[in-house]
């Protein structure tokens, strides 16, 4: 029977602290993707230019040519969702064997885990998933 190992790529980065202001959750998306999966991205709208830029990244992203959707995702897929009005972007995993979701969350202050199933009870709509090109 296999083991179940005890750490998972995502544990290195829940708890990270989000700093204010910032586009945040792209920002961690194209972090893990160099990091973890070997494959360096940038997203469309400059990071530093703060919360806006940020939506103006997941909206760029969906019409780009730097990610594809996917319909079933794979660890380091993105996972494009709606909170509201706004965009926000997080990356898939298997953990231990079910899906969750990385995000860094702007009102939790850091990056969490969230189980796939209860991101709509957070108000999270998915919208799609995604595959860096």
């Amino acid at each position: 029977m296999p083991t179940i190992s005890s750490f998972h790529w995502s544990d290195s980065y829940v708890g990270l602290a989000y700093p204010p202001g910032s586009s945040y959750c792209g920002f961690l998306a194209m972090k893990v993707s160099k990091e973890v999966f070997n494959h360096p991205v940038c997203l469309p709208q400059a990071l530093a230019e703060g919360v806006l830029a940020g939506q103006r990244q997941v909206e760029d992203l969906i019409n780009s040519d730097i990610a594809c959707r996917v319909e079933t995702p794979q660890d380091g897929s993105l996972v494009l969702m709606r909170y509201g009005p706004l965009w926000h972007i997080g990356i898939f995993c298997v953990y231990p064997t079910e899906p969750w979701v990385l995000h860094a969350l702007a009102n939790a202050g850091q990056v969490v885990r969230h189980r796939l199933r209860d991101l709509g009870r957070f108000g999270y709509k998915i919208e799609g998933f995604y595959q860096w090109l």
